[in-house]
């Protein structure tokens, strides 16, 4: 029997179109941020800015966002689609987000995973075109363990980059492992990350709720 992917790790791309009042209203508001915090950015050994450490996480809940949350939700939806979820059993939200600014002079992200999500996704406010400041993903796939493996190839590789794209919204399991590589540019890289979570909707019977999330509504603070 030959090769054939058993894991996969679906990741789904879409460029987005704002208008230019849309669009400027974001990025102003990630302005104001960057010029909130802009005294940790002319610290060099400082090499990013981030609203989930700097008390700004609810970008979802900010005005300037409704657009991106009704675009991130339509195209999430397609991403769960394409994967085979049924979307007439799930709700989607959005628990956290958060503007992201790396140091124009070498600023990067180190290799996390999200583990407060099911899927996260990356919307891009400026692009890169100096071959810096890249998307990385660092599947977990077993061969890592292979230390005789020398080329990389569709089966062994253990790293791969997406170029930012202004207005490029990119979605992933949050589990995967990620980062930035070190960004270097003429003025800063910016962009905004959304935590989301899938869930059952409240009316499910309780059989259906086999391996869902209960819908929050059926909660209780203890």
């Amino acid at each position: 029997m030959p090769l054939f992917t058993s894991f996969p790790d679906p990741i789904y791309i879409e460029d987005l179109e704002p208008s230019e009042e849309v669009f400027n209203g974001m990025l102003n508001y990630l302005k104001k941020f960057e010029d909130k915090n802009k005294e940790q950015l002319k610290d060099e050994e400082k090499k990013n800015i981030t609203g989930d450490v700097c008390n700004d996480l609810l970008l979802h809940q900010s005005y300037e966002f409704d657009w991106l949350n009704k675009e991130i939700a339509r195209v999430t939806k397609a991403y769960l689609e394409k994967i085979g979820v049924d979307l007439s059993r799930i709700e989607l939200y959005a628990q956290k987000s958060w503007p992201v600014i790396c140091n124009k002079s070498g600023g990067y992200i180190p290799t996390h995973c999200h583990r407060n999500s099911i899927l996260s996704c990356v919307y891009y406010l400026n692009g890169v075109t100096n071959n810096t400041g890249y998307l990385r993903f660092e599947p977990e796939t077993c061969l890592k363990q292979l230390p005789i493996v020398f080329n990389d190839t569709n089966w062994n590789y253990k790293e791969f980059d997406l170029v930012p794209i202004k207005n490029r919204l990119v979605i992933f399991p949050s589990s995967m492992p990620h980062s930035v590589t070190e960004y270097h540019g003429e003025e800063p890289r910016f962009s905004v990350s959304y935590d989301l979570l899938v869930t059952g909707k409240e009316n499910l019977t309780p059989g259906d709720y086999e391996h869902f999330v209960m819908h929050p509504n059926l909660w209780k603070t203890l």
